[in-house]
């Protein structure tokens, strides 16, 4: 599966995905907020969960702050990884891996297969959880 991100514009974004192209941005929206929540929907799509409690938690979770600064490396299953087109935090709400410690190959994980397991697991309201990464 080819994965590249694209910058087309300050707020246009796409993941190309075996050539069909999936718009991540909400066009008629300019802020970070919006594409957050357009985020968060798509994921919880990706992963088959309807959820609207994990779906607002998403959508407040500022990613960017969890990758380091720019520029930010994504992985590409053909290239390994690429650097991103711009340091725009826009472009960081998709469904693609980005690199923590490129040379140890550690990645943020998957935020659809997140999505998932989080909604596999019921969190209620006053449950505390902690996600270890084990780096493998």
């Amino acid at each position: 599966m080819s994965v590249t991100l694209q910058a087309a514009g300050s707020w246009a974004r796409n993941v190309i995905r075996n050539g069909a192209a999936m718009n991540t941005s909400d066009p008629g929206s300019h802020t970070l907020e919006a594409v957050r929540s357009r985020y968060a929907a798509d994921m919880l799509s990706i992963a088959n969960v309807n959820d609207p409690r994990l779906q607002a938690v998403m959508a407040s979770v500022p990613r960017e702050r969890f990758l380091g600064e720019p520029p930010w490396q994504f992985v590409s299953m053909e290239d390994g990884y690429k650097e991103a087109p711009s340091a725009d935090p826009a472009l960081v709400y998709q469904d693609v891996l980005f690199a923590l410690d490129p040379v140890r190959g550690l990645n943020n994980g998957s935020p659809s297969l997140h999505a998932a397991l989080l909604h596999a697991l019921d969190v209620q309201p006053n449950d505390r959880v902690v996600h270890i990464g084990a780096g493998t």
